[in-house]
């Protein structure tokens, strides 16, 4: 069994070639000699006064590491301060050093570049995204799905609707909901919102449910009535209540609308 270990002195490795084994081999056809062991020298970092290795474009790792992010290998990165460390940006701080909004610069591989000394006033913001027009104030901005004025503010979105209402009459109690009377869902005007529960919303919804045979909300086909065939009945309060049964559709309509203003003491 000896003669398969390594003829190197002290080694009792197997062999693999030459006699030796894979470390004493490696050397020995590197170097001509399997004893000689030769370190790894690096050069010194380019950068001055400092000793780390360079590891990459004649840098060690800590400046090539700020010469990847930032282009230059002296920057260092002030958290202390908690706002932007590019030069005279005094915005908040959000990731890597940067403020959120040179962060996406950097991130969509954009030149970093310097924003407006002055930021626009939040308010002053605000109102450039409302259309303020006799009745409604149509909200211009980005929409949600359901056509919901959306901004974003403090890192949260926010629905435009909640906060004007907030903004001109007060706290949103628990539990309650802000219901549009003006049925138009992009709408900011606080006259034109009111504080609401689930059921009320439903009950005060605009138009007919999607599978009504007559296209009028709360007006049903009554069968077996040749006919008085267009018949009223609303929901309110989990009951049900009968408006009467009508020749024509128009009239059925305005019977329903006069029968959900009685029963839910609001416009219809």
């Amino acid at each position: 069994m000896t003669d398969n270990l390594c003829s190197f002195d002290g080694c009792e490795k197997k062999t693999i070639a030459r006699g030796y084994c894979t470390k004493h081999y490696q050397r020995w056809s590197k170097y001509g000699d399997p004893s000689i062991t030769k370190p790894r020298v690096r050069d010194a970092c380019s950068i001055d006064d400092c000793d780390g290795p360079a590891v990459g474009h004649g840098y060690c790792t800590k400046h090539y590491q700020r010469f990847k992010k930032f282009g230059d290998p002296h920057k260092v990165i002030d958290r202390s301060a908690g706002t932007c460390s590019f030069e005279d940006c005094d915005r908040k701080h959000y990731a890597k050093g940067f403020c959120a909004s040179h962060w996406k610069q950097i991130n969509r591989g954009e030149e970093v570049h310097k924003f407006s000394d002055q930021a626009i006033p939040f308010e002053e913001l605000l109102w450039s995204r409302v259309d303020r027009t006799d009745t409604c104030w149509l909200w211009t901005g980005p929409l949600s799905d359901q056509n919901y004025g959306l901004f974003n503010k403090d890192r949260k979105t926010w629905y435009a609707h909640r906060y004007f209402y907030t903004r001109f009459k007060g706290e949103i109690p628990e539990g309650l909901e802000i219901d549009h009377i003006c049925w138009v869902t992009n709408c900011v005007n606080p006259d034109h919102l009111r504080l609401a529960d689930r059921t009320q919303q439903n009950e005060y919804r605009q138009g007919p449910q999607k599978a009504s045979r007559t296209g009028v909300r709360n007006v049903h086909i009554r069968k077996g009535n040749r006919f008085k065939k267009y018949h009223v009945e609303v929901g309110h309060g989990g009951r049900s209540y009968s408006g009467g049964t009508y020749y024509t559709i128009e009239v059925a309509a305005i019977a329903a609308a006069s029968l959900r203003k009685r029963l839910h003491s609001r416009p219809s």
